[in-house]
């Protein structure tokens, strides 16, 4: 059972038994929960736990999305990985269905989403954002080692995904990317290449 340790305790765990460079913000509000070293590279990760299953008579739902696939992340937390961006991601243990989810930066960015307000009720009402995210859109995981070959696999793919693909990034559940506009030729291209030059 995933939930016998807290998720941040899990994964401190694991990072010291790689022996890789780590610095720990669990303690800040302010900053991401790990900052670690993939050689060169600093990735921050955000990690959230599911410990219970949603009640979806009190949130607003995924069309089509089994509450099993949901998830609910503070607007903030999502703010604070595209801070850190390009990379940063989030990694999600689900205690109820014995698995961890991963979404780098761009996943968690483009990936559909419903985007609400929770009131809290204090001396003044405030409202805290919410994404409900499909778990499906990430990478689902059966263990660390898979998240960490899938964020070091992401860091490989930087230039591909920043540089080289030109169609709409990600095969997302909940999304349908059809054609639009004209068809453009190369000379069209060209047009566009000189006028800017």
């Amino acid at each position: 059972m995933l939930a016998d340790v807290s998720f941040e305790q899990e994964l401190t765990d694991f990072i010291r038994g790689r022996r890789l460079k780590f610095y720990d913000n669990r303690r800040s509000e302010r900053r991401l929960d790990f900052v670690i070293s993939f050689g060169a590279v600093l990735f921050h990760l955000e990690a959230k736990e599911k410990r219970q299953a949603i009640n979806t008579q009190a949130w607003p739902t995924m069309q089509g999305v089994k509450e099993q696939d949901l998830f609910i992340l503070d607007d903030l937390s999502a703010r604070k990985i595209l801070r850190k961006a390009p990379f940063s991601g989030l990694v999600v243990r689900d205690n109820l269905l014995n698995r961890y989810i991963f979404y780098d930066v761009v996943t968690l960015m483009l990936a559909p989403r419903l985007r609400v307000n929770r009131a809290l009720n204090r001396e003044d009402t405030i409202l805290k954002g919410k994404w409900i995210l499909d778990q499906r859109n990430g990478i689902v995981c059966l263990n660390l080692d898979e998240v960490f070959h899938y964020i070091d696999l992401y860091l490989q793919s930087q230039d591909q995904i920043f540089e080289e693909e030109a169609a709409c990034y990600g095969d997302f559940y909940g999304e349908y990317i059809g054609i639009g506009g004209r068809e453009r030729t190369v000379e069209d291209h060209r047009a566009d290449y000189h006028a800017t030059r």
